[in-house]
């Protein structure tokens, strides 16, 4: 596949240049595999993630360039290694375990803001999980004081997962509001 910028010259030509040192080279190949891999990602990643992803391959390419095979073509190399990095991220985005650290993370990150490290805050913190219903109490308390997994939250609770989920995320909001007043 020639490039655009170096006519007659293959990608493979440019990846041998780029692994011998030529950061030129190494550039116009990262450029050329970021755009077929545009539409590869296309139908296949939500435009929000769709650079994410891209990156993810990119520097997968990057760590595993060493393990290259000149005498063959690239773009094979390189859409195994996005066809990889693709299934991580279904799993991770579609997968019950991968979704079930997404509130509490969120959760988390305002809890750990520098204002959490006044003893204001930290009153304001507990009069909003003290007018909080005791179910969202008890929730909260096991995800993010006992650092419980969600599943694990909806067992010992009786109640479904996406309970837990829609419960923490609503009281994650109202945390949110509450500290923002």
């Amino acid at each position: 596949m020639p490039s655009p910028s170096s006519p007659g010259q293959t990608l493979e030509d440019m990846m041998k240049l780029a692994l011998a040192g030529d950061r030129d080279a190494y550039s116009r190949v990262l450029q050329s595999i970021k755009a077929e891999l545009g539409g590869y990602l296309g139908r296949k990643v939500p435009p929000k993630d769709r650079e994410d992803v891209m990156q993810e391959i990119l520097l997968s390419v990057h760590k595993a360039r060493h393990t290259y095979d000149a005498q063959r073509p690239l773009m094979p190399w390189v859409m195994a290694i996005a066809r990889f990095r693709l299934m991580d991220y279904w799993r991770q985005r579609y997968s019950p375990s991968g979704r079930e650290t997404a509130d509490i993370d969120d959760f988390k990150n305002i809890l750990s803001e520098d204002r959490s490290q006044n003893m204001e805050t930290h009153e304001d913190i507990r009069k909003v999980l003290d007018s909080l219903p005791p179910k969202q109490q008890q929730i909260i308390d096991l995800m993010y004081r006992q650092d419980k997994g969600v599943q694990e939250v909806a067992d010992m609770l009786n109640i479904s997962v996406s309970a837990v989920k829609v419960t923490a995320h609503r009281t994650y909001k109202i945390f949110r509001k509450r500290l923002m007043e």
